[in-house]
């Protein structure tokens, strides 16, 4: 039997189910730094879960980190592993993630100026194609091809373009003081962070949203060091001015809140 995971919020809502070996069985909606492969990869990558009726341990995932990505670090499974399962999740006709952007997006939009911005992990392009309706230039980049696709889709029945770039965001290089918005919701790659922190242009900003872990939470290895830890968050990106930053409780996780700009 599949266990029936909760549900976090409207805006970030955990897993429906977990997935079967072989098949997806139900379609994961944690933020998308949480990949989950594999009824024991969903197991390891949710720590404690509940064995019939008391907390017990997932056993550890054998295979050693190859990547820098926290799914990657978490399971031990390559990019090419990594490419293969969110092509498979994004398969399905209807948008996995919905249409409509992040909350928090919407609401600090207002004070950005208009011009060119970048959706890192972009998926299906919710949170883009809304940057595009908005009037920005966007470009978004993520490792589904599958994904990019229903992105462009989204963004023909919306009436808008969206630049969108197929690629690895363990070797992404981003461009040095081209962007006026950033944006990296619903994901955290902490490799990512000083060239977001360059890549924006004077009196640019980035809007950040992900899950983070509490002091104390217990996680091993190199998934430990690549983790957002939540009271980290008013120290991201020291060179930009902070804006907001905030962590909220959403079911049985912490969600941190993050938007910051670069002094002109």
């Amino acid at each position: 039997m599949i266990p029936k995971m909760t549900m976090c919020s409207p805006e970030i809502p955990n897993m429906d189910g977990a997935y079967r070996l072989r098949k997806t069985e139900s379609i994961p909606h944690l933020p998308r730094d949480y990949r989950v492969r594999g009824f024991w990869g969903a197991l390891g990558l949710l720590g404690t879960v509940v064995c019939g009726g008391l907390a017990c341990e997932a056993p550890p995932h054998p295979n050693q980190p190859k990547g820098e990505n926290l799914y990657q670090l978490r399971t031990g499974v390559g990019v090419e592993e990594d490419r293969s399962r969110w092509d498979e999740i994004y398969s399905q006709q209807k948008y996995v993630y919905g249409t409509e952007p992040s909350e928090f997006l919407r609401k600090h939009l207002a004070g950005v100026s208009v011009g060119r911005a970048l959706d890192l992990a972009m998926g299906e392009g919710r949170n883009a194609v809304y940057l595009a309706r908005k009037g920005f230039r966007v470009e978004g980049v993520d490792i589904s091809e599958v994904a990019l696709r229903k992105a462009k889709r989204l963004a023909r029945e919306n009436r808008v373009q969206v630049k969108t770039v197929q690629a690895n965001l363990n070797d992404y290089r981003i461009r040095s003081e081209a962007y006026d918005l950033i944006v990296m919701i619903d994901y955290f790659q902490r490799s990512l962070l000083v060239g977001i922190e360059q890549g924006l242009r004077p009196g640019g900003y980035v809007i950040l949203e992900a899950v983070c872990i509490s002091a104390g939470t217990t996680r091993d290895g190199e998934g430990a060091r690549a983790s957002l830890r939540c009271e980290e968050v008013g120290g991201l990106f020291p060179m930009l001015e902070k804006i907001h930053f905030s962590v909220i409780p959403k079911g049985d996780q912490q969600v941190a809140f993050f938007v910051a700009r670069r002094p002109l």
